[in-house]
């Protein structure tokens, strides 16, 4: 009984240990010359698979912007991308990409649905999943606190009228 339970165990555990091990994970927080956030978002890279994805958000006209990127050299022009959480799906809700030799990018206007902070949120707590064509990468559950924090800290005053990129 005592192996059983030891196997399932590590058969729960060890995918998140991987994810850990294999990621690097640090805020985005760009400020302007006054110190107000114009960026936010999370860094994630991979030297093991040399993949690096990026997520901001930040301030156009008005309206909040999320941005989600992927430099790999596996990706092609006709590459499918995308990033998987509990509940949002990329490439339901970013409409507006670019691929190119090496670099996938997508950017949405979510401000209007809880979708951009559910992603964020969601990356931070459950992980997620990339997925570059056919092969699947699981991002970090449970952020560290410094982390995540740096992040809501910094997504919080970037929504301020005043915090605009003209």
């Amino acid at each position: 009984m005592k192996n059983i339970v030891m196997c399932i165990s590590i058969i729960f555990i060890y995918p998140n240990v991987m994810a850990k091990s294999t990621w690097n994970v640090i805020p985005i927080v760009n400020l302007d010359a006054v110190k107000n956030p114009i960026k936010c978002g999370y860094l994630y890279e991979s030297s093991l698979n040399k993949i690096v994805l990026k997520l901001e958000k930040f301030v156009v006209n008005n309206h909040v912007i999320t941005s989600f990127s992927v430099k790999n050299p596996d990706i092609k022009k006709q590459s499918s991308v995308r990033l998987l959480t509990k509940t949002v799906d990329t490439s339901k809700n970013f409409k507006t990409q670019s691929n190119k030799k090496g670099k996938y990018t997508a950017t949405a206007n979510l401000e209007k649905s809880d979708t951009g902070g559910k992603l964020f949120y969601e990356l931070a707590i459950f992980g997620g999943v990339l997925k570059i064509n056919n092969l699947e990468y699981q991002l970090p559950s449970r952020l560290p606190r410094a982390t995540s924090a740096l992040y809501l800290n910094c997504a919080g005053d970037l929504i301020r009228p005043d915090n605009e990129i003209k």
